[in-house]
C-alpha cells in the first residue's frame, strides 16, 4: 500500500489542463466539451435511487464538463422508474427484467456509455450519496497523479456510514502474503491518494482512453466480482489504482436480510441451491474470476464449497424443520 504525497490547493480548481475536449457525436448531436459517462443500475430502492441521483445533480463539477447518466432499472417494482422519469428526465434510462442483477445492469449501461467516447467514466452505486465536491476531487486527483508519477489510473472514492465513523467500501489491498485473492478494505487518507490492489464499484474514475483499453465488463459476471476484476485488469496493463483523499460519499453496508447458503439451519441441498442464485456464489463467475490468480484457480473456485463443508461438519449446522 503506497501513499503519495501531493501538495493539494486550499480550493479544488475548476479547469484541468489535461482535460481535453474531443470531436465527436453522440446520439446524432456533435459536441466538443468534456462529458463524464456515469454508470448506475438500481432495483426496488427508490428513494435510496432519487437521493443519489438528487447528489449527483447537486454535485461540483471541473468548469465546462457535462454529465451524461446512464440508469439500468432493473424491472423496479416500486416506482423507481417513473419516480426518476419525473424528477430527472435528462437521464438515459434503460429497462431491465430483473435478470440483470448489478453487473449484468452495469455492463448494459456501460456498454452504452463506450459507445459515446466519454472522457471520463464514473461507475456509481444507486446507494450513495456523494459529498458535494466528490468528482472535482476525483478528476483532480488523477490529474495531479499524471503529473507526479505519469502513466494512466483508476481513482476510487471511499464510503463511509452515515455516522462517518467506518470505511464501508474504498480500494482493497492483498490481506495475504501467501493467499492472493484474500483482500482486505482500506481506509481513505484525508490528504494523499493510497495506492491499492482493486476496487469496490461504488465510486470508481476511469480515464476514457483506459475504459475503451479494458472494454466492458465480461458476460460470465453476474452480481459480484466484476468491480474486482476491473482494478486487476487495470493494473495488468500499467494502470495503477488509487483512493483518493477523503470520503466521497455515504453508503452505508448492504447487508441483506434475505435467506442465503450461509444462513444457520438449512439442509444441505437448500444451502447448494441458494449457492447458485446469482446473489450466492454461483460456479461460472467463479470459475471466470479465478482466472486471475493463476494456479490458485481450483481452491477459489472450491473455496465456498469447502467453507460450506467445514460448517456443517465441524458447526453441526441443522437440518431446516419442516411442519
Amino acid at each position: 500500500m503506497t501513499c503519495h504525497a501531493i501538495v493539494w490547493p486550499r480550493a479544488f480548481q475548476r479547469s484541468f489542463s489535461n482535460l481535453c475536449p474531443r470531436q465527436r457525436r453522440e446520439h446524432g448531436t456533435s459536441y466538443t466539451v468534456p462529458t463524464i459517462g456515469v454508470c448506475i443500475t438500481c432495483f426496488n430502492r427508490r428513494e435510496r435511487t432519487l437521493r443519489c441521483l438528487r447528489s449527483l445533480r447537486q454535485a461540483h463539477l471541473p468548469s465546462g464538463t457535462n454529465l451524461v447518466v446512464y440508469l439500468m432499472d432493473d424491472g423496479s417494482t416500486d416506482g423507481t422508474t417513473s419516480a426518476v422519469q419525473a424528477e430527472h428526465p435528462y437521464i438515459r434510462l434503460y429497462k431491465g427484467n430483473g435478470s440483470f442483477y448489478w453487473a449484468g445492469g452495469m455492463r448494459l449501461v456501460y456498454g452504452e456509455a463506450l459507445k459515446d467516447q466519454h472522457d471520463f467514466y464514473l461507475w456509481l452505486n444507486d446507494d450513495v450519496e456523494l459529498l458535494l465536491e466528490a468528482i472535482e476531487r476525483a478528476i483532480f486527483t488523477l490529474n495531479a497523479l499524471r503529473r507526479s508519477v505519469g502513466g494512466e489510473h483508476l481513482i476510487v472514492g471511499a464510503m463511509s456510514d452515515r455516522d462517518r465513523l467506518t470505511t464501508t467500501y474504498s480500494g482493497l489491498v492483498r490481506d495475504s502474503r501467501v493467499f492472493p485473492w484474500k483482500l482486505k478494505r482500506i481506509d481513505p487518507d484525508p490528504d494523499e491518494p493510497v495506492e491499492c490492489e482493486t476496487v469496490n464499484g461504488n465510486f470508481v474514475l476511469i480515464p476514457g482512453e483506459v475504459a475503451q483499453r479494458l472494454g466492458n465488463i465480461h458476460p460470465a459476471y453476474i452480481q459480484m466480482h466484476a468491480d474486482l476484476v476491473l482494478g486487476i485488469a487495470a493494473k495488468r496493463i500499467g494502470v495503477r489504482n488509487w483512493v483518493m483523499p477523503g470520503f466521497a460519499g455515504i453508503c452505508d453496508a448492504n447487508v441483506s436480510g434475505r435467506k442465503n447458503w450461509k444462513t444457520p439451519g438449512l439442509s444441505l441441498r437448500e444451502r447448494l441451491r441458494l449457492m447458485e442464485h446469482p446473489l450466492g456464489a454461483p460456479v461460472r463467475p467463479r470459475v471466470a474470476y479465478s482466472r486471475n490468480f493463476g494456479l490458485w484457480a481450483p481452491i477459489v473456485i472450491a473455496a465456498p464449497y469447502l467453507t460450506l463443508f467445514y460448517e456443517l461438519l465441524f458447526k453441526q449446522c441443522k437440518p431446516e424443520k419442516t411442519d
